[in-house]
């Protein structure tokens, strides 16, 4: 399965780079072995794939009602970017909810995605050693089976 999964995110990650360079060059897309990947269960903040700055992190929306959580511990005081890409279509579709949530659950920020997009950000202000989740998920559940990459990196 991971290696079935590697070989579709290369070949995403290719077209995306051929089609818009500015996408792959600004997020810095890996497209080498040595690719992040969520831990499963990661379907709450208790049991949360942790992720750190600069590391492209892939995973995938198994069913409809599945929501992926990420862990983030800012390093150091300043505003941040979460990135984010679905690797299944190389576009974002309606359908994808990213949240950000602080250390008890409680939202922070959101992006919906409307129409179709390359990519999608959202940037958060944190200090030292702030804790925050990222949820990956899809209300309406149109995303199932939908590969995506996740990236943190200091603005």
């Amino acid at each position: 399965m991971k290696k079935q999964i590697t070989t579709i995110l290369l070949t995403a990650a290719l077209v995306i780079s051929s089609v818009c360079p500015v996408f792959a060059a600004s997020t810095q897309i890996k497209t080498t072995e040595d690719a992040h990947y969520e831990e499963e269960d990661n379907g709450s903040r208790k049991t949360a794939t942790t992720i750190f700055p600069t590391l492209d992190y892939f995973g995938v929306l198994e069913t409809e009602k599945d929501a992926d959580y990420y862990r983030f511990v800012a390093p150091k005081k300043g505003t941040y970017r979460i990135y984010f890409a679905d690797y299944s279509s190389q576009e974002i579709g309606e359908g994808w909810d990213i949240y950000v949530l602080n250390s008890k659950g409680k939202k922070m920020k959101n992006k919906l995605s409307k129409g179709v997009q390359i990519s999608s950000s959202i940037g958060v202000s944190l200090k030292k050693k702030q804790e925050i989740y990222i949820k990956v998920c899809s209300d309406a559940g149109e995303v199932a089976g939908a590969d995506y990459i996740i990236k943190v990196v200091e603005k």
